[in-house]
């Protein structure tokens, strides 16, 4: 089964239950699931020394944020 299809079919089950707190708990699974799969992305990152030092990191945040407030 593909991902386009798992998706849906995810929408199709969550679009039949109208009770708050199953759909509260469905939510936190989700959350949960995104967050370890950042915390995943992130170590890998690490792991292939693909990361920004801090100094570079709050200059580019300065940078972005000269440029938003200008236009």
């Amino acid at each position: 089964m593909s991902l386009e299809s798992i998706k849906l079919e995810l929408i199709e089950r969550l679009l039949k239950l109208n009770d708050a707190s199953t759909l509260q708990k469905v939510d936190e699974l989700i959350i949960q699931a995104q967050l370890e799969e950042r915390a995943a992305e992130s170590m890998k990152a690490i792991e292939n020394e693909d990361t920004v030092n801090l100094d570079d990191f709050a200059k580019k945040n300065r940078q972005w944020l000269k440029e938003r407030t200008l236009k």
